[in-house]
């Protein structure tokens, strides 16, 4: 297969392409205008809309390749099809042809129907490369068509009560989309300068919007407000001395998502594809190889070989040793790593990785899907395993089989896990895990199911140190309560 390597940006090492890096390149693919996608590369590859709102916001010269969508070129020595993603005006995918291989890049991209972007179209690949900002099953988005009913609700009554309706979005995408959804409403939109300018560009190919006004402070009563979200606490909001504002974004499905905005009022609309767009994008495009990408990467990678794990366990069962290989590849990492924190030596780590993948291909038929996962099973072997490694003895040959998933209690001193896995019941455990909040349910997971350290969690997922430990301090606090109230229940 074609092969990938990340760093700060997807690279093609044998391509000699970059997609979508955030540092200068000398040959790049750049998925949109989003300022957290655009650098000044030597020479890219994009779209034609892309191409005319960088100009807009990144000044300097390169070399661009400016491709239609759904015609496949040939760039520099590769065949390249350019894709609409649905994300924004002009976002598109990056697909890739060799004599061997396909590979499909969505960068940021969206499957439910959009007022202000191109509709998302796809391909079958062989490796499908995808971001997954919102790669957790509680990110579910509500219909596009219902948020809209409420955003113009909110704007109708904050108009009734004499007060002026703000709404935040990025000035370029998500403002337009708020745009769009206003053009029914009978509503006057003002909009901020950035969000004015990017605007204009939309119009230029096209884009139909409402009447709208430039914003005029003296000029304000009576309109819909729409500004970028770092405008919330600038004096042009500040000077409005009744007002309600909202926030227009995905993660306003969080139940605290007006505090953490400190806004009035949040909706779910969203550019990004939620949860199930997703799982249902990987259907549509039917690859042999997922890699993810941004917000929850490795939890959605999770979800899907775990969708995967019951084949495989029968392929395992049938003696095809083709899906030994295929273990290892989703979970030798994984399973080394719980090695190593509990042995606490690499070359005894590695013994212990081995012996317990033996003892899973050769113990495949006992697998019941019904009872766990093979994942969980997997690592009930390795954890176990590395405890026969420091014992020195086989004490847990036989109840290895009969383990269910359980969180890895590793280390020493005071770990609250080490009591749990001694004490609990699997469900308890599971079911007091699932009732913490996502960051801190994450964060103790990848620490102790994981096997990785503070510093590493805190670096994967790009969150500051000290914020990781006050999740898990928090999490941990919590599971102590919980999991207390299970002992002290009667059977």
């Amino acid at each position: 297969m074609i092969r990938v390597q990340y760093e700060r940006g997807v690279f093609l090492p044998e391509k000699n392409i970059w997609l979508d890096p955030w540092d200068p390149k000398p040959f790049a693919f750049v998925s949109h205008a989003h300022s957290d996608h655009i650098a000044p590369h030597g020479e890219i590859i994009v779209s034609e809309r892309t191409s005319r709102l960088m100009r807009a916001r990144l000044a300097g010269e390169r070399t661009e390749h400016v491709l239609d969508f759904g015609i496949p070129t040939n760039v520099d020595g590769l065949r390249v099809t350019l894709l609409p993603a649905g994300h924004i005006f002009g976002s598109a995918q990056f697909f890739l042809e060799t004599e061997a291989d396909t590979l499909l890049y969505t960068g940021d991209f969206k499957l439910r129907p959009g007022r202000s972007a191109e509709a998302p179209q796809w391909k079958r690949a062989d490796t499908l490369i995808m971001e997954t900002t919102y790669g957790l099953p509680p990110y579910r988005l509500p219909p596009t068509d219902l948020v809209v009913q409420q955003i113009v609700a909110f704007c109708r009554e904050a108009l009734e009560e004499g007060a002026v309706p703000v709404l935040l979005g990025y000035s370029l995408g998500k403002a337009q989309e708020i745009l769009c959804s206003l053009a029914e409403a009978n509503l006057r939109p003002m909009l901020h300068g950035s969000v004015y300018r990017m605007t204009r560009i939309y119009e230029q190919f096209g884009q139909s919007f409402c009447e709208y006004d430039r914003y005029e402070p003296d000029a304000v009563e009576g309109k819909v407000l729409i500004c970028p979200p770092s405008a919330n606490r600038s004096r042009m909001i500040q000077r409005l001395t009744n007002k309600r504002v909202a926030m227009i974004s995905g993660w306003a499905v969080e139940p605290n998502a007006i505090y953490r905005y400190q806004v009035d009022a949040a909706f779910p609309l969203s550019d990004h594809a939620d949860y199930a767009d997703l799982m249902r994008y990987v259907e549509l495009v039917q690859p042999e190889r997922v890699l993810t990408l941004h917000g929850f990467a490795a939890e959605f990678a999770r979800d899907l070989r775990e969708l995967s794990d019951p084949d495989l366990a029968a392929a395992l069962a049938s003696g095809d040793v083709g899906a030994l290989g295929e273990l290892y590849d989703r979970y030798g990492s994984l399973a080394f790593a719980v090695a190593v924190r509990v042995v606490g030596d690499s070359g005894r780590a590695e013994d212990v990785v081995q012996e317990a993948f033996l003892k899973v291909w050769r113990s495949a038929a006992r697998f019941d899907a019904q009872r766990g996962s093979l994942r969980g099973w997997l690592l009930a072997c390795v954890r176990n395993r590395a405890i026969d490694s420091l014992r020195g003895r086989g004490a847990h040959e036989q109840a290895e089989l009969e383990l269910q998933p359980e969180l890895v209690a590793t280390g020493s001193g005071s770990d609250p896990w080490r009591e749990v896995s001694r004490s609990l019941e699997r469900a308890a455990i599971q079911e007091a895990l699932s009732s913490l909040p996502p960051e801190q349910r994450q964060a103790i997971e990848l620490a102790y199911y994981g096997g990785l350290t503070q510093v590493e969690i805190s670096r994967s997922l790009d969150v500051p140190l000290g914020t990781i430990k006050t999740r898990m301090r928090a999490g941990l606090h919590r599971l102590r309560l919980l999991l207390a109230d299970t002992r002290a229940a009667p059977n």
